[in-house]
């Protein structure tokens, strides 16, 4: 895991045990028990945009990006699944808005990218909705509430 805004420590001090109990829950979900790694980058707003405008040609930050890899770092080593990309200021701005728990949004976030990591997407109406229910039955099982529903204290 690297942090690149000192922000993220404040903000989440317990962000490694967070971690180290959502990466579990993905994978018991996908039913792979073969060794495999991904890397976590807690970023800026600012490097995100970055990011998004040179893999994506969008010229904004978003809250999380999702690059898969699926190759071992060694040839005898376990898989590398690929990278994930979380931007401070969005996640934080998304979480005060729609009045969520920031651990609840950034486990979200973290399932979110894992999911596209083992190849999940969401191009398509069945594969958002499927890509969703795997979401919702992964938070459920953290003892977190379905992050799709709309809270009654959200912003408009």
């Amino acid at each position: 895991m690297m942090v690149d805004a000192a922000a993220w420590r404040e903000a989440l001090p317990a962000l490694k045990s967070l971690v180290d109990r959502t990466v579990p829950a993905v994978w018991r979900r996908a039913g792979d028990d073969s060794p495999a790694e991904a890397s976590l980058v807690l970023s800026s707003d600012a490097e995100m945009r970055k990011l998004n405008f040179q893999h994506r040609a969008v010229d904004h930050s978003t809250n999380v990006l999702a690059f898969p890899l699926g190759e071992p770092m060694q040839p005898d080593g376990p898989r590398h699944l690929g990278d994930i990309v979380l931007a401070y200021e969005t996640v934080v701005r998304e979480a005060a808005r729609d009045a969520k728990p920031l651990d609840a949004h950034v486990t979200h976030l973290l399932v979110h990218g894992l999911l596209h990591l083992l190849g999940h997407d969401h191009e398509t109406e069945s594969d958002a909705e499927a890509m969703e229910q795997i979401e919702v039955e992964i938070m459920a099982s953290l003892g977190y509430p379905n992050p799709y529903i709309k809270l009654p204290d959200a912003a408009e």
